[in-house]
């Protein structure tokens, strides 16, 4: 059955998933990091008598940027960009915010969890959602080609290109 599977869907691509996976993870792995940084110098230093909820909605924007710079530079590097990507990586950041924020404050707020533990839990939650939505929608190529208009053929190199948007029925 698994050698079907690969057979299927071939080692290139199987191998190129599986790499874009672990390096989601290991950007994941530190985003943590520096969001559990940034809610400590905020919880414990910075606003110790602060809402733990807005201090946590806060961290995580804040590692959200760093997520999204070591996304573009690293984990998906090979996808196209595009100020719609852009808009995507912000949506999908905004709907996990939200996500984090909320379960967040029921774990903390209304189940009196620690809030530590609630963070690193919902970490792993919000993790999962950002991974399939970045993967079937942030950086999802059928949403966008690029259109090559102009090429110097001495050079062999491109010399004007654009992101466009698929349009059903339209060839490029």
């Amino acid at each position: 059955m698994i050698r079907g599977l690969i057979n299927l869907i071939g080692w290139e691509r199987l191998w190129s998933e599986f790499w874009n996976v672990f390096k989601f993870g290991i950007v994941g792995i530190s985003s943590l990091g520096v969001n559990a940084a940034i809610y400590a110098l905020l919880s414990r230093v910075l606003w110790v008598s602060g809402d733990r909820t807005l201090e946590a909605v806060i961290a995580i924007a804040l590692a959200s940027i760093y997520n999204f710079s070591l996304h573009r530079a690293w984990t998906f590097q090979t996808r196209a960009f595009s100020s719609r990507m852009l808009a995507r990586y912000i949506i999908v950041v905004f709907l996990g915010s939200g996500l984090h924020g909320g379960l967040f404050y029921v774990g903390h707020e209304l189940l009196g969890w620690y809030d530590f533990a609630v963070l690193i839990g919902t970490a792993f939650l919000v993790a999962a959602f950002t991974y399939f939505a970045h993967r079937f929608f942030t950086f999802n190529t059928r949403f966008e080609a690029v259109v090559v208009d102009a090429v110097d053929a001495e050079r062999g190199t491109v010399v004007h290109a654009e992101v466009v948007k698929i349009e059903k029925g339209r060839s490029y």
